[in-house]
Parts: C-alpha cells; structure tokens; sequence
C-alpha cells in the first residue's frame, strides 16, 4: 500500500495515525515516497518472500527529466469521462505552508518533466486518439519549467494540429506570472481549479462562460463523494459491481441478496442524481431568465487590484498565504509582507 495516504501519514503524522497499526498487524507493506527507481526493489523482495513491513523514500526525490512517461492504454482511457488522461509535469512546492500534503510529500524543491518528456507523453497518448490531459501538478504555475512546457505544448498544438485540451491547477496569484494566463490558453488549457466556490452559477453569464458547461461539470462534483465515497474524478455513470469481486476474506455473499440489493442502491443514487441534475438545471433557467445576469459582480469577478494581498483574508489570514505573498513580492523586487490578521 503507498501513494499519498501513506506517505503523508508516515510525514506529517506520528506514524502509528489512521490505523497504520492495523495495516501492520495485518502485514501489509507500506511504501511511502515516489517510485521512480525503487519499485524493483519492492518487487524483487516480493518476489523472494521478503517484504519489508515498511519502505520509506520520503527523503530521497528522485528526477523526473528522463524517466518512462506514465502511459495507459486507450480501451482504459476511453472508459473515462471525456476520453481524458492525466500526468504530473512537475513535483514539489516552494512555500511553506505547514499543512500540505504537497511540501510534506513532494518536498520543496521544484522537480519537472522536460519538454521533450512532456512532448513523447502527449504523442504517445495522440497516437492512440487521446489529446485530453490533467496536468495533475498540486499548482503548475510554480512548476519551475512551466514556461517552456507550455511553449512546447502551443508548438504541438499550433503546428502540428493535435487539439490539446488541458485542465490544470494554480493559486491565486498566477494572473501575475507574466504570460502565464495567454500561453495557458495558447496551449488548450480549458479549465483550472483554483479552489473557489461562492456564487459559482451567477458567474458565467457575466464572464461569458457557458453555463451548460459549468452545469455538466458541477453534477459529478456535488453528488459523486456523496453517493460513491470516491472523489468525483474516480467516479462515473453505473458503477459496476459482482458478487464475485468481493475483497479477501469478506464472506462470500449470495447472488439472491447481492443484486436485489445492488438494483436497490443503482435506483436510489440515480434518484439522487436525477434530483440534483433537476436542481441545476431550474437555477441555469432562472440564471438566464434574470435581465441582470450579465451585470453581476462579486468579489471573484471583480478587477484585480494592487492592494489585494494586503486586503484578502486568503492572503493575509493563514502563514501560508502570507508566506506565499512575501515570496512573490521578494520575486518581484518588493521585500514587505502584508501584515498577518488576528
């Protein structure tokens, strides 16, 4: 067992939290860290007989220049919504921010793909009709190389017609990357978490989004945590189930329970969705209906000013924010901090 779970566990926490005891009592290894060059080691001792109870990489990041890009085939890709795949560009943080993941994990050095990497991973994926990609980076726009990624990125889509569509994410001060937001959408790059929520429907019919768009991607977002457990990327239409599939050692169940009860579940979360979908939908045509939808404004939508990192409570009321503001205005030749609310 590894990936972020474990490896944030073992980081951040005493190493015995969220039942790691159990997953020791019960043998399971746990690798923490990246396993770009260390995955033979785990195999070959597996292979022996031999498994460590635990293998933690933690402090030793390895490259990313260079190593076999991640590829899946397409009869998986395609089981996915939108026909989308997704890739790291880069790992690691620079900010301090003491209660990520990201730094605890990553660590704070800046670790990137190049762009003749990033170049063989999108021809590799157009090659079997993909051309729809998550750039899975916890905030690209501090990747170190975004620049000429994203230049390689518009060159691909430019110059050799492959119809790039990106979703990436960023923070709050990538507007202020110089060229960042025009190469962005030179490259594809159609939607970008932020992490902002509000008043999320009164906004596209001022901005002149789509809100059928927004809509549709809103749907999975509100109701896929709540009726699968998974995040919303994991999830999809009709989850698939057998009585077959059952874990190791859960008792076997019989099919005359199993699927009266699976039909059950299948008709109560699409009732849920369907409900949800119905809401959306009668907010887009009130939304619509409204003479006043183009003018609305909120503290979103409004200009960009000089002064926000000394009046945004996202900047000035966490040490991560803070410690995010005075980093980029020391980038930028003004050494002062915004002073930290109470």
């Amino acid at each position: 067992m590894g990936g972020f779970h474990i490896s944030g566990c073992l980081s951040m926490l005493d190493g015995s939290a969220v039942e790691l005891d159990a997953c020791r009592r019960m043998g399971i290894t746990m690798f923490a860290g990246e396993a770009e060059g260390r995955l033979d080691l785990v195999l070959r001792d597996a292979a022996a007989g031999q498994l460590a109870p635990v293998y933690d990489f933690l402090k030793a990041l390895p490259g990313l220049e260079d190593t076999p890009e991640p590829l899946l085939p397409a009869r998986y890709v395609q089981r996915t919504l939108g026909k989308s795949t997704s890739f790291d560009a880069g790992r690691g943080c620079p900010y301090q921010c003491s209660f990520c993941t990201i730094i605890n994990v990553q660590g704070r050095k800046s670790r990137s793909r190049s762009p003749d990497d990033v170049e063989r991973l999108v021809r590799g994926n157009w090659a079997q009709g993909i051309h729809k990609f998550f750039i899975t980076d916890d905030n690209f726009g501090r990747n170190k190389d975004w620049e000429p990624i994203f230049d390689r990125l518009i060159e691909l889509r430019e110059q050799h017609a492959i119809p790039l569509g990106l979703m990436i994410q960023v923070d709050t001060l990538c507007h202020k990357i110089p060229n960042f937001v025009e190469k962005a959408k030179r490259a594809g790059v159609t939607r970008v978490f932020i992490g902002l929520e509000k008043t999320l429907l009164r906004r596209p019919p001022a901005t002149g989004v789509s809100l059928r768009s927004l809509v549709t991607v809103l749907v999975p977002f509100a109701t896929t945590v709540r009726l699968e457990g998974v995040h919303p990327l994991q999830g999809g239409i009709l989850r698939l189930k057998h009585p077959s599939l059952r874990r190791p050692g859960l008792k076997h169940e019989s099919s005359w329970l199993f699927w009266p009860r699976f039909a059950a579940g299948v008709v109560y979360k699409h009732a849920i969705l369907a409900g949800t979908i119905i809401r959306l939908l009668h907010w887009k045509r009130a939304i619509e209906r409204d003479p006043d939808a183009r003018s609305y404004i909120d503290l979103a939508l409004t200009p960009v000013a000089d002064d926000d990192e000394d009046m945004l409570d996202l900047l000035t009321k966490t040490t991560g924010g803070a410690a995010s503001v005075v980093h980029a205005r020391k980038v930028a030749g003004r050494p002062h901090a915004p002073a930290m609310a109470g």
